[in-house]
């Protein structure tokens, strides 16, 4: 096979690609990819409450930098409420919008990322004390912030697992009408789920 022979044939070649990849303008369409996680957390940690929670994930952006988060969480307060001489086992929900941003993308199969969550607490908070008889009863509602931090691993194309770490701190916590005001947040969850 002489030189000439070898320049018609990958002239050949590249003609054949060249036309396999041409693309009809009209009938053009962007696609994005999908993200789209459910999950759930069969131990969530959240200050000094222990629980379950659910997550819902989904991509905002065509690159998958940037999406946005909601969890709820439902659980036991174990915490000592002011004048308390035993632990209380008190029910709570959480309820956790946020953003959160990948710096590699979402897509692939181990991946981190860093976000903000806004932070509701609704639930009871019992105090018992030596001056009265009984568990005296109220609510308790919370309002804060938290910076998010997770890990997450994907298995093939559709299981998920993650961790998530959050620290923050609370604008308001009101149990029983007193505001106990500024403290720390953090919570600690381990997530499985399907990715569609």
């Amino acid at each position: 096979m002489t030189f000439r022979s070898l320049l018609l044939f990958a002239a050949f070649l590249m003609s054949n690609k060249a036309y396999s990849q041409h693309v009809d303008t009209k009938d053009k369409k962007t696609t994005i990819p999908k993200y789209t996680v459910w999950s759930i957390a069969p131990v969530h940690l959240f200050e000094s409450s222990i629980g379950t929670s659910i997550s819902y994930e989904r991509g905002i952006d065509a690159g998958g930098i940037v999406t946005y988060t909601i969890q709820a969480m439902g659980g036991v307060d174990f915490s000592k409420r002011n004048a308390s001489i035993r632990t209380t086992e008190d029910p709570i929900i959480f309820l956790m919008p946020g953003l959160k941003f990948y710096p590699t993308t979402c897509f692939g199969h181990t991946k981190y990322a860093v976000g903000p969550s806004l932070v509701i607490g609704a639930g009871q908070a019992s105090d018992y004390s030596s001056y009265y008889p009984s568990d005296r009863v109220g609510t308790r509602f919370l309002l804060g912030i938290m910076v998010n931090n997770s890990l997450n691993y994907q298995f093939g194309q559709r299981v998920y697992l993650g961790i998530d770490y959050g620290l923050g701190f609370s604008y308001i916590d009101r149990s029983r009408g007193i505001n106990s005001g500024v403290s720390m947040l953090n919570q600690l969850a381990f997530r499985m789920g399907y990715r569609f």
